[in-house]
């Protein structure tokens, strides 16, 4: 096996485009509409691969944002404690596998929590403008997979990384 991701990758593409995709029976169009958009989420993720850390750090400094404009606004303990974690983790410079991720989740789930239990006006005010910074990422992002009505209104990825 080859230890390269991008190698891998590659091979894999090449393997489902060249042998499998012509071995299908033409008459199971779900089958080589899947296979076809599976190579090209494939594509995507090998194009985007060397972004991934990147994008796995903005993720987590945009609901860090949008967590500290909730917390602001109640004593909201268990937001708080996600928020502490979190910074620490964001600023590992070596974080172990997934840790932005799994912080960004704990503060989405005290977050979400809070708004379940019946958050005020301002709360929610908070989360729809604090949510922009994650969205754009995520539109900018899956950019290449073609499902932007306007893809000239989607902010460049590289902006939204910094770099």
């Amino acid at each position: 096996m080859v230890p390269d991701l991008d190698l891998q990758l590659q091979a894999v593409i090449k393997a489902l485009g060249d042998t499998v995709m012509p071995a299908l029976d033409p008459a199971n169009r779900v089958a080589a509409e899947q296979l076809s958009l599976s190579l090209a989420t494939l594509g995507m993720v090998r194009a985007r691969l060397p972004l991934a850390s990147r994008r796995e750090w903005q993720e987590l400094q945009n609901m860090i944002g949008l967590g500290e404009a909730v917390a602001a606004l109640g004593d909201f303990n268990a937001l708080d404690a996600a928020l502490a974690d979190a910074a620490v983790v964001r600023d590992d410079a070596n974080p172990q596998p997934f840790a932005r991720t799994k912080a960004t989740r704990a503060i989405g789930a005290a977050t979400s929590a809070v708004v379940t239990a019946g958050a005020s006006d301002a709360v929610m005010r908070a989360v729809v403008t604090h949510s922009k910074p994650a969205t754009d990422l995520s539109r900018a992002w899956s950019l290449p997979a073609g499902f932007e009505p306007d893809p000239d209104e989607v902010p460049a990825l590289e902006s939204l990384l910094g770099l």
